[in-house]
């Protein structure tokens, strides 16, 4: 079976594998010499497929494939005592105790990667991605929380507005930095203005936080119009006569094929409607004043035309639709049956009398220069038009030869796509759509003025699962050269998933003094969306754009925050959340987030680390995205030049710096296994230089500060990235500690003891002595007594050895591993013997516990001091210990400031 390690900060991250061949997890414990029978609490969880496994069950069997998932528990002092214990396996929770550094080189391998928050300089939105965090005070791009709502307030200005998160928590903000790009909103006036919601607002009454979504199939195109054009064509207005229509009063019917898709209610139409007529020559006698003549006198079917042209000298066409001739009535009399008329024409002008050949059924077209208006279509393949009155109603009558033109009025274009405008299978009850005029609406009169023109369009929608299309018919009427647009809202009768189209109903204008060219500039649908948002803090934003402000800045609304938190006190309690920049209050801030408390937390080494960094000034400024909590915590301490680790199952921060006292020492006589040294020399090739990369407060903008010692020429230049900082004297000084480590901290050292080394910790600060000659010795103490001055006579177990000229220092161990001292030594009365004014107490030497440690050497010699930097145990009675060397000259630029 597989016994896979995990620690509970990152659950997801196996830190250790071991192949074990056992049939039981209770023996792969046993052979590790693990002590976990009658223990009430254990300090580890045990899972088989997500399961949880009680120990009751830790010695029943198990197939050879079965996964068995370990997870340590970092809890009150377990965690120590488990590592004291367990050997290999947990090796891995002490590695804990050597984090990554947060600082990248530029030596390794580049790889893509998503810009990070902190870099980021416009508003985006980040579905399925985590909040961010934002720690101390930092310039924020807010993420967007719903689209942003484009509409035109009126024709000539459209307003964005939109929601963003700011962040979870609660922040300070200065008004002064709310900005769009580099300008204060407080400068736009009513073009830019914004409102600040604490968690947990009701947010209903702000129409910003309403989630528009806009169809992308509708908007600007490839071709560069703005959106979609609406446009008529001749070739849909021109029309295909059949061989015969059925005229049926105001209603024409085709006996066959399809009217122009062009047509429509609105569009006007001439009609040639020719019908037999009744011609007679009629001989009228000279009178005393008057000559005698003749005269046609035409009987027949006259309703087609309006009553206003069946009265004597009204004007009426005769004719074909393309060759239409002009008569005047000279006489007019209705028949006896509803429509028949006898009629009597003359020229128009001269009055001259006119004859046609006479004939009982001569054909004839009357009212073809007539615009006759289609007011109704009727099912697929009829138009009922005014004036109509082609036959008696109800007794339709098919007539041959008939023509139907188009004269003017609405010319229908063609529809444009149709498309659903909610995504998913969302449904919505609003939906808004803009019309837009690129070049303006306008007639240019001759002298340049303009006049108004008019364009109709309609919109059409249904909802999905229907077929029933409800149709909306709008005119815009301007006289402007200038882009307008419209936005157009239509409540919906019920929640559905609407099906848009559009189309218009004016013909285009193919006279150059004519601007008119219209387009679908959007679609959009309000969605349901929620109005409180519980733990963040959000901001909604008003933009008038429509030549106010330029739409590439519309997304580029940023401000500069600072988080609100509990700030710790002398006395290790927490102030109610204010504006803060400390790291120590983030740190804890991240330790609550998993649910740990002050209990689990070093305050001690908090409240020391805290003072050190209010005193220097060091904060914490920084956006957060998607990270564990172990690299948030390490980023945390970096800006404070700390670490973290894991001490007696609680969250230790520590730092280097200049130390004085030692922590416990380690020497042959508690060391398994010689001191081994290694030394790396400079080469030639080494970094020269250091530069380190920062975000600077001053710009919000990446920036470069450079990090050199004496002799550096900057020709192999190390470059580092630090995040948390924000003033360019901590970015060097950072900077400057890591160049100096790279010079000065080049010896290591490794080394075993028994248990003993489970006394120190992560950066401990240790003396290390070895069996080298000229350094250090180790001893034991075997006799202690009062010299004649009060100093402490103190016998060894071996010779010392003492060197003219030099100071010789002394110093030992207590029984809890620290060491005590150095103290100035001189001789005794032998070499085995040394006086020190030592303080009380003096260390008890007696033979029912192990004799006290001794140390001797010349002071500028005496030990190898150390910074542990891992410890490993081995079993259990074994443990490794690795040490770096410490060089208070790392520490030199510390208090000190970047050249100008």
């Amino acid at each position: 079976m597989r016994i896979e390690v995990y620690s509970t900060f990152l659950p997801e991250v196996v830190l250790e594998t071991n192949e074990w061949k056992g049939d039981t997890f209770a023996g792969f414990l046993d052979s590790n010499k693990i002590e976990w029978r009658g223990i009430a609490s254990q300090p580890i969880v045990v899972k088989i497929d997500d399961a949880e496994i009680p120990s009751t069950l830790w010695e029943k069997v198990l197939s050879p494939e079965t996964v068995v998932r370990v997870y340590a528990l970092p809890r009150g002092g377990v965690f120590k005592s488990i590592g004291s214990i367990i050997g290999k396996i947990f090796n891995a929770v002490f590695g804990w105790l050597t984090p990554k550094t947060n600082v990248s080189s530029s030596n390794s391998a580049e790889q893509s990667k998503r810009l990070e928050t902190v870099d980021a300089k416009a508003n985006q939105a980040k579905l399925g991605q985590v909040v961010p965090e934002i720690a101390g005070r930092h310039q924020r791009y807010p993420d967007y929380l719903v689209p942003p709502h484009r509409f035109f307030e009126d024709q000539r200005t459209q307003r964005v507005q939109f929601l963003v998160c700011i962040g979870p928590g609660l922040y300070s903000v200065n008004g002064q930095e709310v900005k769009l790009g580099d300008t204060p909103f407080e400068t736009l006036g009513d073009d830019a203005t914004y409102q600040i919601y604490p968690p947990g607002v009701e947010l209903s009454g702000d129409y910003a936080s309403e989630h528009w979504h806009q169809t992308e199939e509708v908007g600007g195109t490839s071709s560069g119009t703005p959106g979609l054009v609406l446009s008529t064509n001749v070739a849909n207005r021109d029309n295909v006569d059949p061989a015969a229509y059925l005229f049926d009063w105001d209603t024409i019917r085709r006996t066959e094929g399809e009217w122009p898709s062009g047509w429509g209610p609105g569009s006007n139409v001439q009609v040639e409607f020719p019908v037999p007529y009744g011609v007679v020559t009629i001989s009228v006698p000279p009178t005393e004043s008057a000559p005698g003549y003749q005269i046609s006198e035409i009987t027949g079917w006259f309703h087609h035309l309006p009553n206003s042209l069946l009265a004597p000298n009204a004007i009426i066409g005769l004719g074909p639709i393309d060759s239409v001739e002009v008569y005047r009535i000279r006489s007019i009399e209705p028949g006896a049956t509803l429509g028949i008329y006898t009629v009597r024409l003359e020229q128009v002008g001269t009055g001259n009398p006119i004859v046609f050949p006479p004939g009982s059924s001569v054909v004839l077209r009357f009212g073809s220069d007539l615009s006759r208006n289609i007011y109704a279509a009727v099912g697929e393949d009829a138009f009922q038009v005014a004036p109509g009155r082609f036959q008696t109603e109800g007794d339709p009558m098919s007539v041959s030869g008939a023509k139907v033109r188009y004269r003017d009025g609405a010319a229908y274009g063609e529809w444009t796509g149709e498309f659903v405008a909610t995504p998913g299978e969302e449904k919505t009850s609003t939906i808004e759509y803009d019309v837009f005029y690129q070049n303006g609406l306008a007639y240019i009169e001759d002298d340049a003025e303009t006049s108004p023109r008019s364009v109709s369009v309609q919109f059409q929608y249904r909802d999905i699962e229907t077929d029933v299309r409800t149709t909306i018919t709008k005119t815009y009427t301007e006289a402007t050269l200038d882009q307008i647009g419209f936005t157009e809202r239509v409540d919906l009768p019920y929640p559905m998933r609407p099906s848009c189209r559009m189309r218009r109903i004016t013909a285009n204008a193919i006279d150059n003094q004519v601007r008119d060219e219209c387009t679908w500039y959007g679609l959009k649908v309000r969605i349901p969306t929620r109005t409180v948002y519980p733990d963040w803090t959000t901001m909604s934003v008003s933009l008038r754009s429509g030549g106010r402000i330029a739409a590439q800045s519309e997304n580029q609304v940023n401000l500069v925050v600072e988080r609100l938190l509990p700030q710790l006190n002398p006395d290790n309690t927490w102030t109610e959340p204010q504006a803060t920049r400390q790291i120590s209050a983030f740190f804890r801030y991240i330790l609550t987030t998993i649910g740990y408390t002050d209990e689990q937390i070093d305050m001690e080494a908090l409240q020391q680390l805290h003072s050190v960094w209010y005193s220097r000034g060091e904060t914490l400024d920084y956006v957060f995205d998607e990270t564990t909590v172990k690299e948030a915590l390490q980023l945390a301490v970096e800006a404070g030049m700390g670490e973290f680790t894991i001490s007696d199952g609680k969250v230790r921060p520590i730092r280097e710096g200049i130390r004085t006292v030692f922590e416990q020492a380690y020497s042959p006589q508690n060391m398994t296994s010689p001191l081994r040294r290694q030394f790396a020399f400079r080469l030639p090739d080494d970094s020269d230089g250091v530069e380190v990369e920062f975000i600077n407060a001053k710009t919000w903008a990446k920036d470069v500060v450079r990090c050199g010692l004496p002799g550096d020429n900057f020709f192999k230049v190390e470059k580092l990235t630090i995040k948390g900082v924000t003033d360019r004297t901590i970015a060097w000084r950072i900077g400057m500690r890591y160049r100096r480590r790279l010079r000065y901290r080049r010896g290591s050292y490794s080394f075993s003891t028994e248990l003993d080394a489970l006394n120190s910790e992560y950066k401990s600060y240790v003396p290390l002595f070895a069996d080298i000659p000229g350094f250090g010795q180790s001893s034991r103490i075997v006799r202690i007594s009062a010299a004649p001055d009060g100093s402490a006579r103190i016998g060894l177990n071996d010779a010392v050895t003492w060197e003219d000229g030099k100071t010789h220092v002394f110093g030992y161990r207590r029984p809890d591993g620290t060491f005590v001292g150095p103290y100035p030594a001189e001789r005794g009365d032998n070499d085995f013997e040394v006086i020190v004014p030592l303080p009380q107490p003096w260390p008890t030497v007696t033979l029912k516990m192990e004799l006290p440690h001794a140390f001797f050497g010349v002071s500028e010699r005496f030990c190898f001091p150390a910074w542990i930097t891992d410890i490993s145990p081995k079993g259990n009675d074994s443990v490794s210990v690795k040490a770096e060397n410490y060089d208070e000259r790392e520490y030199a630029s510390d208090d000190a400031f970047p050249p100008d």
